[in-house]
């Protein structure tokens, strides 16, 4: 059975292994799911391109991982995230979280696409945060106080 769209509006909560290793899924809506646990959407080979959750605060590890056709992904609310969220999204280009305070290790390792990133409130970040994103050109996270070890490591293009 093929799933190809997913209506929650009225969701808050969202556990573990929610959407793994689904193949069909094009649209995803969970407008007020303020926590989602670990393992959200992890190596999904989806026609999925764009994701926006409006009222996440906190999200959990391996959140978004492996999703072949993931290009921007938007978070107005989310605060706090765990390790290994944003990895391998290879066509990932736009990640947008203003309000994200605490990132956990492995953060955004290798999104290969990725082209900037403005985190305005971010304050804590892990162990090999942003390793490996080689088209990254632009970072800014004015109120960072706590780097984990290797955070910038092979990021060849950052000025």
């Amino acid at each position: 059975m093929e799933i190809r769209s997913i209506n929650l509006p009225e969701v808050t909560k969202v556990g573990d292994f929610f959407l793994y290793h689904n193949r069909s899924l094009v649209a995803l809506a969970l407008s007020w799911a303020e926590v989602i646990g670990s393992w959200f959407l992890f190596n999904n080979k989806v026609s999925l391109q764009n994701l926006f959750l409006p009222s996440l605060k906190h999200a959990g590890d391996q959140f978004l991982t492996n999703n072949l056709y993931l290009q921007k992904v938007e978070f107005p609310s989310l605060e706090t995230i765990g390790n290994s969220a944003f990895e391998q999204n290879v066509e990932l280009v736009s990640f947008k979280a203003p309000k994200l305070e605490k990132a956990g290790d492995d953060f955004l390792y290798f999104n290969e696409n990725l082209l900037e990133l403005d985190l305005p409130c971010l304050r804590s970040l892990g162990r090999c945060a942003l390793h490996i994103n080689n088209s990254l050109k632009f970072v800014n996270f004015p109120k960072l106080k706590s780097v984990g070890s290797e955070s910038f490591y092979c990021n060849t293009t950052i000025k």
